[in-house]
């Protein structure tokens, strides 16, 4: 039998400040045997991305964003370029993610702001 099961944060974050949320997310999927886990935000100055947790990474992928964005004058879809949610395997009780992939937030706006968080978690218990 599948559980749905729905869960929502809060994270507080500056301009293009990425924030590790795979903790919060490991701790939630422990319950569940197999299934998939969906991460969603609902902030538009906002993206929920898979990526090594590595500040040179985040300062390339700022950089090529910024420079992409404002040849084409598009800066408000860069959500829409990285993706605002995430959808994960769970097996074994443990999230399916690449060797050094961790799950985060990224504020890509001007401005500090708090995010909300959305986690629904579909799987056997």
């Amino acid at each position: 039998m599948l559980d749905v099961k729905t869960y929502d944060f809060n994270v507080y974050l500056n301009p293009w400040q990425p924030i590790n949320i795979t903790p919060r997310i490991v701790d939630l999927v422990r319950s569940v045997r197999n299934g998939i886990v969906n991460v969603f935000t609902p902030s538009e100055d906002c993206a929920v991305v898979t990526i090594e947790y590595d500040p040179h990474l985040f300062n390339d992928l700022k950089k090529y964003l910024e420079e992409y964005l404002k040849v084409r004058g598009i800066r408000r879809l860069a959500s829409s370029i990285l993706g605002r949610c995430i959808t994960l395997p769970i097996v074994n009780s443990s999230l399916r993610l690449g060797a050094w992939q961790q799950i985060v937030l990224i504020n890509i706006g001007e401005d500090p702001k708090e995010a909300q968080i959305y986690v629904t978690i579909t799987g056997e218990s």
